[in-house]
């Protein structure tokens, strides 16, 4: 009895823990639906980005590479 008069934040937070218990699975199931869409974006959008990243770099790389060819005949002549 001593723990239910001391202990009155006790109390609140086991029924307070209770409620979210009962309450979580029906609440989370919702959500997860709703962001399954937008985490397909969120991929979407990344897989996007990874090939514009990798032509640019092939274009950077192709550049400095023909610069590289001009540079060194030039140096030949």
């Amino acid at each position: 009895m001593g723990l239910l008069k001391t202990g009155g934040s006790f109390t609140l937070g086991v029924v307070v823990g209770a409620g979210i218990a009962l309450v979580a699975p029906h609440a989370v199931k919702p959500l997860a639906r709703a962001a399954r869409p937008l985490a397909k974006e969120i991929i979407k959008g990344s897989l996007i980005a990874l090939e514009t990243g990798q032509a640019f770099v092939k274009e950077a790389k192709q550049s400095i590479e023909d610069e590289a060819k001009a540079e060194e005949t030039g140096n030949k002549a």
